[in-house]
């Protein structure tokens, strides 16, 4: 599996779900989403990613979200995008470099 055992895919696969199942929606607020955005980069770590793209993730995503809020441009949908994309060249990157 490309360098990375059972053991570090298997918690990667159970962050990764938790991260994803934490709610970040209207009702709460920023705090909460910063945490959940910080989730999103941090749980991708027992695949090797660094424990820095948490910051990262969570300062692109909260400016996406910023960006949604303001215009109509911004759907739901490219935010959703954004964060898929963001995880997998993530992983996808840490697995070249490793693998």
């Amino acid at each position: 599996m490309s360098g990375i055992g059972l053991i570090r895919s298997v918690l990667g696969l159970i962050s990764t779900s938790a991260a994803l199942h934490l709610g970040y929606g209207d009702s709460a607020n920023p705090g909460q989403r910063a945490a959940v955005f910080f989730l999103y980069g941090l749980c991708l770590m027992p695949f090797g990613v660094g424990w820095w793209f948490g910051f990262v993730t969570m300062v692109v995503l909260n400016i996406l979200q910023w960006l949604s809020r303001r215009f109509n441009w911004l759907t739901w949908k490219w935010w959703e995008l954004s964060a898929g994309a963001l995880q997998g060249t993530a992983v996808a990157a840490t697995l070249l470099r490793h693998g």
